[in-house]
């Protein structure tokens, strides 16, 4: 066993931002743990480094006090930080000791560093044996023996582990309504399992509205059995029910949900969420479009979700159990002031009139509290700040905020990065906040990390990521949002936002696995810069990110996100007049419709895109988008018609010396060969294709061609190099992230499974496929519950008992 007396922590947790929400719920899961008399200690880095402080250096410190390291590895992982990562096991971890302290968490796949490649990961990549992975990991921190018996995963998987936030600056204090009345327990009492009811928490923004619903959320946790799902409306563009659905799916483990149609959706979650106690939170419903509150998620949750429900907001619900939250009595705001001072430089400034003065000037608002603590402890002087509060125009957390806002101390590049990080959604990496905020010279990097300092000393901003990524929340946002809104400088930032994630967007257009995993992970920033652009009729740019950015939204699944950008452009590009635009954007918005099955939209867009084509003589998109009209005939069963559409469009490729298009025509005519059961001719077509693909190193239509390839294999009977050529191309899916196409490749790898008779690896590959085919709303997710539901029976029939049995 580990020598405990050297070690503060228990378990290092290494995690890429990617992948914080589910580490911070393993966190949270570990340190409730107990082992030795007393409860497990993890070092997680957005809960154990302090404003302030040097996140390398925190995490060198921290490294070496760790028993255990946990090392969560997923394709973001890998391509960011795991050469920093490697350097510091190095340093710390001797080579004799890294096979005992070091513990891969394999989370989602990748390839596996050499580092740890002599070493057994434990996989977490399914959530629904997530228990079994989670027992594992256990006994391994602890040092105890693996348990020697599995157990059936749940036949309804849930999330494993249930994210509630962290916001306590200090201990909980406990709170009471003007009558007396425990407001904590109230929240616990009328969110009762049996209750199913909705409860709204309302109260003006800072009174801790989150923290006491964290508070209760913890409280509740055996009670719901761990089946809370925590949702922050304000870590999202454009909320609204879709959104919120999603969300519920997501943290059920059944992302597969995710890309119905709302109505589908809600259908489909109703009896996961039903089948035993759960408490769904939604927090800042006020960033959420009246609209949108109106009749949407509101009325959900109150009248059609089976289960109970919190909404945490500045307003009261009428359909809703509401709570309110005002400012905290005398006693409550002295002990939280208390708590407070404690970390101060000087707590001896702090006299009981500066107190007394501190609590009335804020009106007992927790948030305001803790503003002006930092106000005076920048300053060292309380009356002058208390004095000024005193004078200052309008409600208390305007006075407040505006004083920090103006600090002398903010001039230095403080307002201005706070400024730009309001923009950015959820978060900035901060060389990119320092680029928006006009810091991001070598010049100014002295005066942008004093900047970043002064706001962490103020709490005005927070890091997440380890401390790599910066944001602003809540009342904070709201209230840099509107001095934004008038400030000369708004203009200035705001193209800045729009011109660095054009650029980020442009630099990783390229569909290989490290361009879609930096898109990835920005997704979110990138789609606020578009949605700026689109604000103040930038159309050139709008069209620009969404050239650049479209590719990588169709390949990793966010259809709905790739139709909204849609439309953006295509609005773009009407009201710029330029045909061309115009024909493009309708041909690449048809072929989102088109996977998603929607074919009489995707025809009506193709044929827009090739009138307009014709008109101007761009041979090429003519070429393209007959190419595409023959692959909708195809789908429709129209052979003849796809055969002649794929002949013109591959004359006009050939005329233009296009090998690209030529590549791609002989592959779909291959592909209708091979229906035929021409299959030398088939053959032909497929091997001129890979030939001038492999020419052009296209690594996604190379993918799909050796399917192809795979394919006819079967056709002639040659399954084992058919499974060769499948697996090929399933590795240069997923190392490309296609969601699309690692689908049809597991299909196709079931269907070879079940005629060799391999009935339990066929059902699992089919479901795997399924669910890629569900989450993207393709049609093919018809075909493949058919493959499912086919083997399943078979299995049932000759007396294998239960899908998943095990083969000999």
């Amino acid at each position: 066993m580990s020598n405990l007396t050297t070690y503060e922590y228990d378990i290092f947790l290494s995690h890429n931002h990617a992948d914080e929400d589910w580490t911070a719920r393993l966190a949270e899961r570990l340190e409730k743990e107990d082992w030795l008399g007393r409860k497990l200690r993890v070092f997680f880095s957005p809960w154990d480094i302090r404003p302030g402080q040097s996140i390398p250096l925190e995490i060198e410190k921290a490294l070496p006090k760790s028993r255990k390291v946990g090392l969560i590895m997923s394709p973001e992982a890998i391509a960011s930080a795991w050469v920093e990562l490697e350097r510091l096991v190095t340093n710390y971890i001797a080579v004799s000791a890294r096979q005992e302290r070091l513990i891969p968490l394999l989370r989602r796949d990748c390839d596996i560093p050499a580092l740890v490649q002599h070493i057994l990961y434990i996989d977490f990549r399914d959530d629904a044996q997530f228990e079994e992975s989670y027992r594992r990991l256990l006994a391994v921190i602890k040092d105890e023996p693996l348990q020697r018996t599995s157990r059936a995963p749940s036949s309804n998987p849930i999330s494993p582990l249930p994210f509630i936030p962290r916001t306590l600056i200090v201990d909980f204090v406990e709170r009471q309504d003007r009558e007396g009345r425990d407001i904590l327990q109230q929240l616990k009492d009328e969110l009762a399992p049996h209750k199913r009811q909705l409860v709204v928490l309302s109260g003006a923004g800072g009174v801790g509205k989150t923290t006491l619903a964290i508070e209760a959320a913890h409280g509740l946790m055996d009670v719901f059995a761990r089946r809370i799902l925590w949702v922050d409306a304000e870590k999202h563009t454009n909320f609204g029910f879709p959104t919120l659905l999603d969300e519920i799916a997501r943290q059920l483990g059944q992302p597969e949900l995710m890309k119905l149609a709302a109505a589908q959706k809600e259908e489909a979650l109703q009896p996961l969420i039903s089948s035993a106690p759960m408490l769904i939170v939604l927090d800042n419903f006020e960033t959420i479009t009246p609209e949108e509150q109106e009749t949407q998620s509101a009325e959900y949750l109150a009248h059609r979700l089976p289960c109970s429900s919190l909404i945490i907001t500045r307003q009261k619900i009428s359909v809703a159990r509401n709570i309110p939250v005002l400012g905290m009595l005398q006693t409550e705001a002295h002990k939280f002031l208390k708590r407070l001072i404690e970390q101060t430089a000087d707590p001896s400034i702090f006299t009981e009139s500066v107190c007394e003065r501190i609590i009335e000037t804020v009106e007992g608002v927790p948030l305001l509290i803790q503003w002006v603590v930092a106000q005076i402890n920048l300053a060292q002087a309380p009356e002058e700040v208390l004095d000024e509060l005193a004078h200052g125009v309008g409600e208390a957390a305007e006075r407040v905020f505006d004083r920090s806002f103006n600090l002398p101390q903010m001039a230095e590049g403080g307002r201005a990065v706070l400024l730009a990080l309001s923009l950015f959604r959820p978060s900035a990496t901060r060389p990119m906040l320092g680029e928006v905020a006009g810091l991001g010279k070598d010049k100014d990097k002295k005066k942008f990390k004093k900047a970043q300092q002064t706001l962490a000393s103020l709490w005005l901003v927070k890091q997440t990521d380890g401390g790599q990524r910066l944001t602003v929340e809540g009342l904070t946002r709201a209230l840099t949002e509107a001095h934004l809104s008038r400030d000369p400088r708004s203009k200035t930032f705001r193209q800045r936002l729009v011109e660095r994630f054009l650029r980020f967007a442009k630099a990783n257009a390229k569909p290989t696995a490290a361009e879609l995993n930096a898109l990835e992970s920005e997704k979110d920033n990138v789609l606020a810069a578009l949605n700026v652009a689109f604000d103040s009729k930038d159309w050139e740019s709008v069209m620009k990110i969404v050239l650049a950015f479209g590719q990588f939204l169709y390949i990793h699944g966010y259809w709905e996100e790739a139709i909204r950008s849609g439309e953006q452009a295509l609005k773009a590009a009407h009201d710029s007049a330029v045909k061309a635009n115009i024909a493009v954007f309708a041909h690449n918005m048809a072929i989102i419709f088109q996977m998603r099955g929607e074919l009489e939209e995707a025809r009506q867009l193709y044929n827009d895109s090739l009138e307009i084509e014709r008109k101007i003589g761009n041979r090429s998109g003519i070429a393209t988008t007959l190419h595409e009209l023959g692959r909708l005939a195809q789908d429709q069963g129209e052979i003849e018609e796809a055969r002649r559409l794929y002949n013109e469009s591959l004359e006009i490729h050939k005329k233009l010396g296009d090998q690209s298009g030529i590549a791609i025509g002989l592959h779909q005519l291959g592909m209708i060969s091979l229906d035929e059961e021409d299959l030398a001719g088939a053959e032909n077509l497929f091997n001129q294709s890979l030939i001038i693909l492999r020419k052009l190193g296209d690594k996604k239509n190379i993918s799909q061609c050796l399917e192809s390839i795979g394919k006819l294999r079967v056709a002639q009977g040659r399954f084992t190099e058919a499974r060769s050529l499948f697996d090929k191309s399933l590795e240069m899916a997923q190392a490309l992230g296609a969601k699309s196409l690692i689908g049809s490749v597991k299909r196709s790898l079931g269907l070879v499974a079940e005629k060799q008779g391999k009935k339990t690896e066929a059902g699992r590959l089919f479901r795997e496929a399924l669910s890629i085919f569900e989450e993207l709303g393709s049609p093919e997710a018809e075909k493949t519950r058919g493959d499912l539901e086919r083997v399943e029976s078979e299995a049932f029939s000759s007396g294998v008992v239960g899908i998943d049995a095990i083969e000999n």
